[in-house]
């Protein structure tokens, strides 16, 4: 089973050849799927979803899901899986010139120990990439404590394995 080792054994492995090939893979095939913004008449507010729904929106988070589904599905474990939520690349000109966020959009990808590595699964990212070299300025906000529904801060430090 992949995922993440024992703790002792982190510093002696990283993502194998197979694990980096199945996250490309999920990645680039779930990343097909359209993207969609705009909520459906009868969509509940916040709703995640890892299939998409006609006329529902599809939006990162629900890539997240996907991604973390499908990855489980060719046998990793789920606590390998996290979800990261960071702040894009400025979008618009900020509101609040104190604020680093402001000019923002929140964003989740799906994080991935693979042998003590953290690797992204972005929607937004045609490829995978390790935290310390995002394709975009993100800001890295909050991350999924590993199997629960908790998330700790992790501006300072950026994603952990």
């Amino acid at each position: 089973m992949f995922g993440a080792p024992a703790r002792s054994d982190v510093s002696l492995m990283g993502a194998t050849t197979e694990q980096l090939a199945q996250m490309r893979e999920v990645n680039t095939r779930i990343n097909a799927i359209p993207y969609e913004g705009l909520p459906g008449p009868a969509e509940p507010f916040d709703f995640w979803t890892d299939t998409p729904v006609a006329g529902d929106s599809f939006v990162c988070r629900d890539f997240v899901l996907a991604k973390s589904e499908a990855l489980i599905a060719d046998g990793w474990d789920k606590l390998a899986l996290t979800v990261i939520l960071t702040w894009t690349e400025m979008v618009m000109p900020p509101t609040n010139p104190d604020d680093p966020t402001s000019g923002r959009e929140y964003h989740a990808v799906l994080g991935a120990d693979a042998g003590g590595d953290v690797w992204i699964l972005d929607s937004r990212a045609d490829d995978i990439y390790q935290p310390s070299s995002p394709p975009f300025s993100y800001l890295w906000d909050r991350q999924q404590e590993s199997g629960t529904v908790n998330f700790v801060d992790i501006s300072k430090s950026g994603p952990v394995a």
